[in-house]
């Protein structure tokens, strides 16, 4: 997808990862996530000890005593115990639903995904994009370029399938300005793009 030189200006990469913290498509070409993978050097993980020591440091300034001693028993019966298994196993072997109430950090990915879209769908109200190029090898066509078909992005946001009795019909509500969240059978609905 061609987008204009001033959103494309905009956009900060660090590294392979794009401004959202999104691999960019670079990343994932198959040559730079395999072969160089283990090449990688090894984090600087600290001892289990070091991390913990650290913590109960930070954590006594802030404390009462009893609060620190309590802090303390609880942090020693993690070094014991949870903080020798591998950190995988953990989030791997947890029979509930997948993680989104056990690993805070999805949150994040969510934001950065609904940013994302808003940013997109916003592009496309704006008119910032323009048609979508695919290039091809020439032996495999009679032309080096064709223009992929746009048309199926003004149903892409605001747009759902509402069921009738022989034959569902698909409905564009254009100012349709949330998103919806399902979880665990509930409904949460909020405003994504204000008024501005």
């Amino acid at each position: 997808m061609t987008i204009s030189r001033a959103v494309l200006s905009s956009i900060k990469p660090a590294g392979n990862r794009g401004s959202l913290g999104i691999v960019s498509s670079s990343a994932l070409n198959g040559r730079l996530c395999q072969n160089r993978w283990f090449s990688l050097p090894r984090l600087p993980i600290p001892k289990l000890e070091d991390t913990c020591r650290r913590y109960l440091d930070a954590q006594k300034p802030l404390l009462t005593p009893e609060q620190y001693e309590q802090t303390k028993q609880v942090v020693e019966k993690f070094q014991k115990q949870e903080g020798q298994s591998p950190w995988y196993d953990m989030y791997l072997s947890y029979r509930d639903s997948i993680v989104l109430n056990h690993n805070p950090f999805m949150i994040i990915r969510a934001t950065n995904l609904i940013k994302s879209a808003m940013r997109f769908k916003l592009s496309l109200d704006e008119k910032f994009l323009e048609p979508d190029i695919y290039h091809l090898k020439p032996e495999k066509s009679d032309t080096d370029w064709f223009k992929n078909i746009s048309s199926q992005y003004a149903r892409l946001f605001c747009s759902t399938r509402i069921p009738e009795l022989k034959k569902d019909r698909l409905a564009t509500y254009e100012s349709a300005r949330h998103m919806l969240v399902m979880r665990n059978g509930n409904f949460y609905v909020f405003d994504a793009i204000n008024a501005n």
